[in-house]
């Protein structure tokens, strides 16, 4: 078995403001994501995680790196993520455009404004799950 080796953090932003933005987001979730890659070694069976994590804002994420609607995916090399909460508010609110205004869609929007940043750690979570050999 190959031996597991660092995920690098690499940082693809605008300016130094995004850039201390992203890094103390890292910063604060280090030990939780630690964690939970040990958790995905002892019991998702990953023996391999990505060379880096990409953390970029939504135009580079979208655009630049690849074209997705999306500012978040994997391939075999790398996570790409915005870490941006604003962002992800935003793109799940514009889900709720084409509704109409109801019970439902009003707690749904509710929700999403209540989004902290342990959704984002979720996100990431489901992009590092991605490096298991059971799926």
């Amino acid at each position: 078995m190959k031996e597991r080796r660092a995920v690098d953090n690499l940082y693809l932003v605008k300016d130094d403001s995004q850039l201390a933005t992203f890094r103390d987001f890292v910063v604060r979730n280090t030990e939780k994501l630690k964690d939970y890659q040990s958790f995905l070694k002892n019991e998702l069976a990953v023996c391999d995680l990505p060379q880096a994590v990409i953390w970029s804002d939504f135009n580079a994420a979208t655009q630049i790196i690849r074209e997705s609607a999306v500012p978040t995916y994997t391939n075999n090399r790398r996570v790409v993520m915005t870490p941006d909460l604003a962002v992800w508010k935003e793109l799940y609110l514009y889900q709720l455009m084409d509704y109409e205004c109801s019970e439902q869609t009003q707690a749904i929007e509710s929700h999403y404004h209540s989004l902290s940043e342990n959704f984002l750690l979720q996100i990431v979570g489901h992009e590092l799950a991605h490096w298991s050999d059971i799926f």
